[in-house]
């Protein structure tokens, strides 16, 4: 069970092996709360097994996730070379044109 704020989530068995998300959005943070107190905590050994290797699984690609520094400076060299060339490209055609009508 999360709370963020105002919404509240938690997984709801839907079978067996089956999970549902439900995520509940509330009027404000104390209602949030008054939810969460209300919502029970116990879980069956299949679900903690399985919320287990979710949460393993979840923290296995955060850990091969690129960092945001990397996607940073990827967005701008991209953002650079797109100003650069075509300013460099209008200047060497503007010198072309004086070239041809000299």
């Amino acid at each position: 069970m999360r709370i963020d704020g105002r919404s509240v989530q938690f997984d709801l068995a839907n079978g067996p092996g089956e999970l549902e998300t439900i995520v509940v959005r509330m009027r404000n943070r104390e209602e949030a709360k008054v939810l969460v107190d209300a919502l029970p905590t116990q879980v069956t050994c299949t679900y903690a097994t399985e919320n287990r290797a979710r949460l393993l699984f979840l923290e296995r690609i955060d850990a091969r996730t690129p960092h945001v520094w990397a996607t940073c400076t990827i967005v701008t060299i991209s953002t650079l070379v797109y100003i650069v060339v075509p300013h460099r490209q209008r200047r060497s055609m503007s010198w072309i044109r004086s070239a041809s009508s000299a």
